[in-house]
């Protein structure tokens, strides 16, 4: 089950500096389904553990 209620979330431009690509890129793969995102808002955010995961 997932843990979605307890996750941190980043915008993506955050998201974007720590996997260190530009924020339109990470945007277009956010849009393309091939990165897990959640909307918040008006925002979509990327959950901490997504990032970190896939940064090192």
């Amino acid at each position: 089950m997932s843990d979605d209620t307890t996750a941190r979330y980043l915008p993506v431009s955050k998201a974007a500096a720590l996997l260190g690509v530009h924020r339109t890129t990470l945007a277009r793969a956010v849009r393309e389904g091939s990165f897990p995102s959640r909307q918040i808002g008006k925002r979509r955010m990327v959950a901490e553990r997504d990032v970190i995961g896939r940064g090192q």
